[in-house]
This record gives structure tokens, C-alpha cells and sequence, in this order.
């Protein structure tokens, strides 16, 4: 099996168990047997498919080299199975599904506050922009309803009830909580 192909059979099981609302294969021993692929072939398709933003994963230096662990696909991953270039070209915001949100966001104008950052393009560089300015207590509880969120938006049901839960930390959080909810809002397509 080639890379191209292992690393596409990787993201549709992915794709396929999170449609189901199963989590993913987690770690490259159960990516080796499921697939047939010898471990260390597993471990630089996800290396590589982290690299490249398609999978979530935590990857952690070890004595012989990285343990990773996946925590799902992304958007760019689903897109790039797809054959898509653009990250969130099939979202409408006008859709029945995403009316909600839109409402929700603008509705959050109330805590409006100048952004600060608005060069986060991926979730991982807003995770990083939130643990350097927030406390780590904050940056935690942050992150938890961002993740959650994350794997909204890449399933494509975004609920209003997880965004309700972070707009209200802007006023409590300041500038960072905002810079979160721009980015949020730009991920949705509902602004530019």
C-alpha cells in the first residue's frame, strides 16, 4: 500500500466512525493492525497527516521518538479526502443548521471588545494564542467547550447551546475570549 493510500483509508475510517459518533482508532498499533501496515509506517502517516493539519492528534516525544494520539479528522482532512481545497467551502450560513449559530454570534456583540489577534488561522495556533493569554485555569476551560466545538464543526452540526456556554467568557476573560469568538465566526463562514 502506498502513502497516499494508506493515509486516505486512515481519514475515511476516521470520517466514517465519526459519523457513527465513534471515536477514531487512537494510536498507531490499532491504525498497524487494523490496516495491515507494520507500526512505524502507521506512525509516519500520522505524523505526517498531523503535519499537515488533516488529523487533531497529540504528539509527545518519547525515548524512541514520538507516541501519538489521535483525537479526530479535521475539516482540511475531510476536505483533502474529498478532493476539496478550500477548508469550509460547502458551509452555507444561511442553511437551517447554521441559522442558529448565526444568531448566537451575532447575539454576541454584547461582549464586543476590539480583537486582538486575527491571524489564527487553525485551531491549534488559537489553543497556543489562548495558553499565553490566559491563566492556565481559563485556558483549560476555554479549550474544553473549543474542542467540543471543533468537532461540531467538523461533523458540520454546530449547536447553539455549546456557543451560548463561550460567549459568556468574554466579558469574564477579556480580549482572548473575543479573539476566540472571531475566529469561531470566520470558521463558520459568517465572516470574512
Amino acid at each position: 500500500m502506498e502513502d497516499d493510500e494508506i493515509q486516505r483509508s486512515f481519514l475515511s475510517d476516521m470520517l466514517e466512525r465519526g459519523k457513527k459518533g465513534e471515536k477514531p482508532l487512537m494510536i498507531p498499533l490499532q491504525y498497524a493492525d487494523a490496516f495491515g501496515v507494520p507500526m512505524h509506517v502507521a506512525e509516519a502517516n500520522l505524523e505526517h497527516m498531523a503535519d499537515k493539519g488533516w488529523i487533531q492528534a497529540e504528539m509527545k516525544p518519547t525515548t524512541n521518538g514520538k507516541f501519538i494520539f489521535v483525537r479526530s479528522i479535521t475539516r482540511i482532512g475531510i476536505d483533502h479526502l474529498n478532493g476539496q481545497k478550500a477548508m469550509l467551502s460547502s458551509v452555507n450560513p444561511t442553511s437551517h443548521n447554521f441559522q442558529g449559530v448565526k444568531d448566537s454570534l451575532i447575539a454576541m456583540g454584547n461582549h464586543s471588545v476590539p480583537t486582538q489577534n486575527s491571524n489564527i488561522n487553525s485551531f491549534e495556533e488559537l489553543y497556543t494564542y489562548l495558553d499565553r493569554n490566559l491563566n492556565s485555569e481559563q485556558s483549560y476551560a476555554l479549550k474544553k467547550l473549543l474542542n467540543k466545538l471543533q468537532g461540531e464543526i467538523v461533523y458540520g452540526y454546530v449547536k447553539t447551546s455549546t456557543l451560548k456556554k463561550i460567549a459568556p467568557l468574554a466579558a469574564e476573560y477579556g480580549p482572548p475570549v473575543v479573539t476566540a469568538l472571531d475566529f469561531i465566526a470566520r470558521q463558520l463562514g459568517l465572516k470574512a
